[in-house]
């Protein structure tokens, strides 16, 4: 069975290719994830919280697998 990061990474290449195969830049993709992103969370999380996670995310950029600070 695959993890959550498997399953989200698999439609993540099949979007960015089929993107390139339409001339969409990555960086429009990206944009129109992380509002996707935002919408998920936003069903079960405060603006607070999400604003404490992307603040998270943002001071650990450098991390080489993903965030490395992950609340359970």
């Amino acid at each position: 069975m695959a993890n959550a990061r498997e399953i989200v990474e698999k439609h993540v290449k099949a979007a960015l290719e089929e993107a390139a195969a339409s001339s969409y830049p990555r960086d429009a993709v990206a944009r129109v994830l992380f509002d996707e992103v935002l919408k998920l969370y936003k069903m079960d999380r405060s603006p607070e919280d999400i604003a404490s996670e992307l603040t998270a995310a943002a001071e650990n950029m450098d991390a080489d697998d993903g965030i490395a600070f992950m609340r359970p």
